[in-house]
């Protein structure tokens, strides 16, 4: 796991610079450099290769599993490599040159870095898919699948997190006690039972152990919206299972969430003193993709809200009911931060864990409790992964 004691941060604000640009300024606790501008429309289509090379290793996976899938794993390293060169790549009206940051951070190798990039609305790039290493140096052979091989995405080398830039810090840093954490589940009834049918028996204990201390889930778009005016204000963690695009939540074949009536009814008016804010876990499909008008960067970014947890592309549903079970074990009951635990699941079930993104506040933890030590002993990857993609 990912210990941060002995780790520098690293800042990276992304702000709209303009309909075509994007401003970029990399700092550390005690240091600023200036700001040099990237092409919007380059970074963009180049995310898009991105998801759609993760896109293509979830889809083959499921049709073949994961074992042999290195060339996949290799076409997603390299549109991560064109990410990176595109984070870099500076134009006329910088104050610096993206190449010199690029260089000094080259120059940093064998420094251990987290990175926090701090992003405006509508700005919906993986940047933990950034991958800093030229994969040509890599065989791509479908065996060669190791994680040790591709320690370079950032999202493992720098433990990455992004944040909304307009995101309050109230509430960030409080820290709830188990006994009174309280967590809402919005879930598709179809989708969970059809996914809970092929739990295994290790996965089933976990599950009994979540179901009994956190488990009451609303089933409809209506009974959400009524409890979350009774009590929104008191909920720590907003999970989805559902399917899901960026910007639409379907709890049933014609109840959907949409962005505007997401924002129009989950919402809080602020934090009191010592309260703490709410995490959302939108597990379902291509929920950190994004649109044009919005996503849920800006709706999970709200006052009283701490960010979001959610995918790049699409996820199986065996797959994704099993992630989510573990990272509610291990949040709700365990203690451990997000950082923690997303640097633990990303490594454990590997590759497929790459789709998983986070949004939010890493640190955000639960007050650690004592509770039985339970372990997940499989890769997901390499098990049933699903009948279909949420």
């Amino acid at each position: 796991m990912t210990d941060l004691s002995d780790r520098d941060f690293i800042r990276v604000k992304i702000a709209l610079h303009d309909s075509v640009t994007l401003k970029v300024a990399w700092s550390g606790k005690s240091w600023e450099f200036p700001p040099y501008l990237i092409d919007l429309g380059v970074v963009s289509e180049v995310s898009q290769r991105v998801r759609a090379a993760l896109s293509h290793l979830v889809k083959e996976s499921m049709r073949g599993g994961a074992a042999r899938s290195g060339a996949l794993i290799h076409s997603l390293a390299q549109a991560g490599f064109d990410l990176y060169g595109a984070l870099f790549l500076s134009q006329i009206g910088s104050e610096i040159s993206g190449d010199e940051i690029r260089l000094w951070l080259q120059r940093q190798e064998g420094k251990l870095f987290w990175m926090s990039f701090s992003v405006d609305n509508r700005v919906h790039i993986p940047w933990g898919l950034v991958y800093d290493t030229d994969p040509a140096q890599l065989s791509g052979e479908p065996d060669d699948t190791t994680i040790e091989h591709y320690q370079n995405f950032w999202c493992l080398k720098h433990a990455l997190s992004t944040m909304y830039s307009r995101m309050l810090p109230f509430g960030l840093q409080e820290h709830v006690s188990q006994e009174n954490l309280r967590v809402l589940a919005a879930v598709n009834r179809a989708a969970f039972e059809t996914a809970l049918d092929v739990l295994s028996e290790p996965d089933r204990a976990i599950w009994e152990t979540v179901q009994s201390r956190f488990w009451n889930p609303k089933y409809s778009t209506r009974e959400l919206f009524d409890f979350w005016k009774s009590s929104g204000g008191d909920v720590h963690l907003l999970y989805f299972y559902c399917h899901a695009n960026g910007n639409t939540i379907a709890l049933g074949d014609d109840d959907e969430l949409t962005m505007a009536k997401y924002k129009l009814n989950i919402r809080r008016n602020g934090l009191g003193q010592h309260e703490a804010s709410c995490l959302v876990f939108l597990n379902g499909c291509s929920t950190a993709v994004g649109d044009p008008s919005g996503g849920f960067l800006e709706a999970a970014g709200a006052p009283g809200f701490s960010g979001f947890i959610g995918t790049e592309t699409e996820v199986p549903n065996v797959f994704a009911l099993r992630f989510g079970l573990a990272f509610l074990y291990y949040f709700c009951c365990k203690g451990q931060s997000i950082l923690a635990i997303m640097d633990r699941l990303r490594r454990q079930h590997w590759p497929l864990s790459l789709a998983y993104s986070t949004y939010c506040y890493p640190l955000l933890a639960v007050l650690p409790s004592e509770m039985p030590a339970l372990e997940f002993e499989e890769n997901f990857s390499l098990t049933q992964l699903g009948t279909g993609v949420m």
